[in-house]
């Protein structure tokens, strides 16, 4: 079958490229060591690729000494940039000339995928895949992965067949977090749809990758285009993909574009295919939620509870019990809900009990029966192997609201410095309950020594041969802005490092190489480490772990709007780990994840002339919206964590539950908040804002 990829190719070739300079020349950072005449022109070169001059990047870099620091590498990067600019041939013959006994290695994945894209910009298409399968056994790091299939991508785009390229597409997509490349993601999916458009799927070949795109465009709220592709292929899934076809088309129906008809017969063909008791339930307790939503006679409970009568140990059954207890207490009274949970208990999964206790315990301590809230948190005592840092807190809260405080307590609460960065054991420290003095800051201590030091310190520990050379190379490549390169040959040898040495300088040269994310992450990995093992952590973890990107923007707009910058950056830190391309599957949008129509009444309350949608992955535009957003919260509602249900919540609903809750006692306020994850938000970002005080 013939087909016209054209745009595709055009789309997948920009994608690539875009991708290859984000990774291998980073954003701008601070220079990491003194450099020699020599070795500052390589800094320079790497500098006139990321600015985009690539003649002066083809001089610096040929005229660059053969005897002189990462001399083969730079070579390396000359036969990148002349591939870059369309010199195939000229690129081949420099990389082919790098001596093979080169002080420095060349990794063997760096050198198949660069031959590859040679070769694929060469036209040597079956060559160029050969070479990325080649590639492929010597990946380690993500970014290397990613890079890998973006090239397979493009090639399959351009010279194979579309269900090919719907295979690579696929394989991308799994490789790329989705969510981190902002509306570069829009233009993948409709590269994406380019393809499906212009695939027949008589023979059945490529179903299954169709499926997978099918639940990407689900995930990411593209329903419309979802159902399209289930409706236009309906006839040609078979077995267990058909059942789940029609399982995603009944919900897609039912639940989000308003079908109803089509939700009943896709039903009804549904339960006519299934063929284990699993599957059946999951479709039984998707009908009752149908139902319940379209017939106003139904009886939802006696619905729900057949369900798992019919299927008790199922995930859907005990799904099924959960949503009866749920609608059977909602609104009732402490001794209703106690009794219901008496009945329904057997039906329940423990999670399900659990959680239910807790609400009993919130009931009764709302209600001043602290005896009785004493006994429900000795029975959630019994759910935990190690009582957490939140029945410690409430025990305390409920014995000094009945005046019952004793030094036992003050001492458990003390204990809370073994999770020092937990939301309860920092609201102690913040009243002051903890009564062997704790503070979060007594579990660091500043750093003695600089980044440079601390990486001589570490090559000079008792390595093999090979771990040491390695690392000594990766250490000059971070010196001279190679940031990711110096990575990938420190996650090749990390199993010849201490855990903690590797982790730490991980996250520092993710930090330099503009990861932000990546390197909260490893930073956030290693301070926990440290914790677990009763170590104290350096200043430098801790701010790597709770950082202060962007710092210039945070201080002048929480000046401006009247909010302290250490929520600014809790804020930041949650909604997005200081990734400005985050674009999460509700389509919120960079650092604070603004939502594209509050962006625009914000854009108008403050004047914002030619205010464009795109202008929000900008990170002073964007934390200048989001900055205003939290004031203007915090300062309605007179309170952070308010002002923080309302940020992530809505105003609106944050007015409903303050109707329907009593608010006079904010810890308990938050916990009865019926959204899950407006809960745990709010609990998360506080818990930044107060580590983030500390700090600063």
């Amino acid at each position: 079958m013939k087909i016209n990829l054209n745009k595709v190719t055009g789309g997948a070739v920009l994608l690539a490229v875009s991708l290859l300079i984000v990774q291998l020349f980073p954003g701008v950072t601070p220079r990491a060591s003194e450099l020699t005449e020599e070795s500052g022109r390589l800094v320079r070169a790497v500098d006139a690729v990321r600015n985009e001059d690539y003649g002066q990047a083809v001089r610096l870099l040929e005229d660059y000494p053969e005897d002189k620091t990462l001399s083969g590498y730079s070579r390396y990067l000359l036969s990148r940039v002349l591939t870059e600019t369309g010199k195939y041939r000229r690129a081949l013959d420099v990389l082919d000339g790098i001596p093979a006994g080169s002080t420095e290695v060349i990794l063997n994945y760096e050198k198949y995928y660069l031959e590859a894209k040679i070769h694929r910009g060469m036209g040597r298409t079956d060559r160029a895949l050969e070479l990325a399968e080649n590639a492929r056994q010597f990946v380690v790091r993500d970014e290397e992965k990613e890079n890998l299939h973006e090239l397979e991508f493009a090639i399959a785009s351009s010279s194979a067949g579309p269900q090919i390229a719907l295979e690579k597409a696929i394989d991308l997509c799994n490789a790329i977090e989705l969510r981190f490349i902002g509306k570069r993601r829009d233009k993948l999916f409709e590269e994406i749809s380019g393809i499906v458009d212009r695939i027949e799927f008589t023979d059945g070949q490529g179903l299954e990758d169709l499926y997978r795109y099918i639940e990407l465009l689900v995930d990411y709220g593209e329903y419309r285009r979802a159902r399209s592709h289930l409706l236009r292929n309906m006839g040609k899934w078979e077995g267990s993909l058909r059942r789940e076809a029609y399982f995603r088309l009944a919900w897609l129906d039912g639940f989000k574009l308003d079908f109803p008809e089509e939700a009943r017969w896709t039903f009804r063909r549904l339960l006519g295919t299934l063929s284990n008791s699993q599957e059946e339930a999951r479709a039984r307790y998707y009908l009752a939620l149908f139902k319940d939503r379209t017939e106003n006679d139904y009886d939802f409970v006696q619905g729900v509870m057949e369900v798992n009568r019919k299927f008790p140990q199922t995930r859907y059954g005990k799904l099924a019990a959960k949503r009866a207890f749920k609608e059977r207490t909602d609104g009732a009274g402490l001794a209703t809900l106690d009794n219901q949970l008496e009945v329904f208990k057997s039906a329940l999964s423990r999670s399900a009990v659990r959680e239910a206790t807790w609400e009993l315990f919130y009931r009764s301590f709302t209600e001043s029966r602290y005896d009785l809230a004493r006994h429900y948190l000795r029975k959630l005592e019994s759910f935990y192997e190690e009582t957490p840092p939140e029945i410690v807190f409430w025990r305390y809260k409920t014995r000094e609201q009945s005046g019952k405080v004793f030094g036992e307590y003050l001492k458990l609460v003390g204990t809370q410095k073994d999770h020092p960065l937990n939301y309860y054991s920092l609201l102690a420290e913040e009243r002051g309950w903890s009564g062997d003095g704790f503070s979060l800051d007594e579990t660091w201590v500043e750093a003695d020594a600089s980044l440079s030091e601390r990486e001589e310190e570490i090559a000079n520990k008792d390595l093999d041969e090979a771990t040491k050379s390695t690392l000594q190379i990766a250490i000059k490549m971070k010196n001279h802005d190679l940031y990711l390169p110096a990575l990938s040959r420190l996650e090749r040898i990390k199993s010849g490092l201490e855990r903690e040495d590797y982790l730490f300088l991980k996250s520092q040269w993710e930090s330099l190489a503009g990861k932000y994310r990546k390197s909260l992450k490893t930073s956030t990995q290693l301070l926990t480490r440290l914790y677990e093992r009763n170590r104290i952590a350096s200043t430098t973890v801790v701010k790597s772990a709770f950082p202060t990107y962007y710092g210039s923007e945070v201080e002048r707009m929480a000046g401006k709007f009247g909010v302290p910058e250490a929520l600014v950056f809790a804020v930041i830190r949650q909604e997005s780990a200081f990734d400005a391309e985050a674009y999460s599957t509700s389509g919120a949008q960079s650092l604070m994840q603004v939502m594209p129509a509050t962006a625009r009444g914000i854009a108008t309350d403050l004047n914002m002339e030619d205010y464009e949608s795109d202008d929000a992955f900008k990170p002073p535009v964007n934390i200048e919206m989001g900055t205003y957003y939290v004031a203007k919260q915090v300062s309605r509602w007179g309170d952070i964590r308010l002002g923080l249900t309302a940020y992530h919540g809505g105003p609106g609903n944050l007015g409903k539950w303050k109707s329907r809750y009593d608010s006079s006692d904010l810890d308990v306020f938050l916990e009865n908040i019926p959204a899950g994850s407006t809960r745990n938000y709010v609990k998360a970002v506080y818990r930044n804002y107060l580590v983030y005080k500390e700090l600063l």
